[in-house]
């Protein structure tokens, strides 16, 4: 069975809030803590530890928080060039109701 994005945040959310959960291919997710101790802490508590048959493998790196969001936008472009383009779909449009004021005569 394939690890899920909702069974990797229920295993590290035992440490502590998780800002963001990416699943970068089967088997390989990548788990964003809000602070360095607590992945320091899902290290000591699951590095080498088997899930689905297999070892763990688990590393951190310091991310500042104008890198994630560098890497966030990498990462939707590189989503958006294997979706196939829909030409079929029209434009987005942006439509706004305009409140008509009436006023009374008299």
């Amino acid at each position: 069975a394939v690890v899920s994005t909702q069974s990797t945040g229920e295993l590290f959310a035992a440490i502590d809030r998780i800002d963001a959960i990416q699943m970068l291919y089967p088997g390989v997710a990548e788990v964003t803590f809000l602070n360095e101790e607590s992945a320091a802490t899902a290290i000591d508590k699951y590095h080498n530890r088997h899930l689905d048959g297999q070892p763990m493998q688990l590393s951190y790196t310091v991310v500042q928080r104008s890198q994630k969001v560098a890497r966030e936008a990498r990462q939707e472009e590189r989503t958006r060039e294997e979706r196939p383009a829909r030409e079929d779909r029209a434009p987005a449009r942006e439509e706004r109701a305009t409140p008509v004021r009436q006023e009374g005569r008299g």
